[in-house]
């Protein structure tokens, strides 16, 4: 049976929307996680069970905040955005399919802050009978690469958060996160379980030299989809794929079909709504998802390769 179509609220930042009814699933599992630690003995207090971070944007589906795994380590900080949500709630990849809101992070008003890289491990399909988007259930902890402009001195970070979180209602979030990030800083045990558990599920890059060989691209014979083979020997334990396009592409995903013969797996795109690069033709990104964890990377197609397409 078809869920009810989810309904969309109006903007609410995370002043307006502040709570305090119940811990969000993600900060019980960092208290479990320090617990963990204290009874192992890594840990000498309780009060140290919980990550350290940020103050918490609380907001209907669950809050957000900063956390650090601590020191400057090789010239950078290994932080995370962690958006704990309540059961039965999602939020959504970088891009979100036929339905959902992307995740924005504006980091201008940040100091010593040279570079910020958001990594975004392999989500999850979610089909609710009207479309379907790649999510993360029940939260994640997006990974994020620090470099500051000064290694000696601290970096302030401060992130213009804007997201969606949807369960029977759908709610865009628009919180300000901030966070000291010292290079002298204390490791914080807690803070790397969390941030490492889900940067293990940031899918690996597929080297440019294997790339081209890895998936056989055809345009389909109306020329509206792309049928996009799997030809990677052994891959055998293929989950999903997810597919990004250029900026402004709004496609569907891609739906899994029979694969021919030769061929691992195989999925049908549908071209509608994937933008085109200057020249007329496109580029995918491909992500794929096995038990093992990830695997990404880039496809170039030129205006040739979409010669049927109306």
């Amino acid at each position: 049976m078809n869920r009810p179509k989810p309904r969309f609220l109006p903007p609410a930042s995370s002043e307006a929307s502040r709570r305090t009814t119940g811990l969000p699933l993600r900060l019980s599992l960092a208290a479990s996680l320090g617990a963990a630690l204290v009874f192992g003995g890594a840990l000498p207090l309780a009060t140290d069970a919980r990550a350290a971070g940020s103050t918490a944007a609380l907001g209907l589906g669950g809050s957000a905040r900063l956390i650090s795994e601590g020191p400057l380590e090789q010239g950078a900080y290994l932080a995370g955005i962690e958006l704990a949500l309540e059961t039965g709630w999602h939020t959504y990849w970088r891009f979100p399919g036929d339905a959902g809101i992307p995740p924005l992070f504006d980091f201008s008003g940040s100091t010593n802050l040279r570079a910020a890289e958001v990594l975004y491990p392999v989500p999850e399909r979610e089909d609710d009978g009207y479309s379907v988007s790649a999510v993360y259930h029940g939260g994640i902890t997006l990974p994020l690469r620090v470099v500051p402009v000064n290694p000696a001195q601290p970096v302030e970070l401060r992130i213009q958060a804007t997201y969606g979180v949807c369960k029977d209602i759908c709610v865009p979030r628009d919180d300000v996160l901030e966070l000291a990030l010292a290079p002298d800083e204390r490791a914080d045990k807690v803070s790397s379980l969390l941030i490492r558990r889900d940067l293990a599920g940031v899918p690996k890059p597929i080297p440019a030299e294997e790339a081209e060989g890895a998936y056989r691209l055809d345009l389909s014979e109306d020329g509206k989809s792309l049928l996009i083979g799997l030809t990677r020997e052994g891959d055998t334990d293929v989950l999903d794929l997810f597919v990004e396009g250029p900026e402004g592409s709004f496609n569907r995903l891609p739906e899994r079909i029979t694969a021919p013969s030769g061929l691992a797996a195989a999925w049908s795109l549908p071209l509608r709504g994937l933008a085109k690069t200057d020249d007329g033709g496109t580029r995918l990104r491909l992500v794929l998802s096995t038990a093992d964890g990830g695997l990404e990377s880039l496809h170039v197609l030129e205006a040739g390769d979409l010669s049927r397409a109306p």
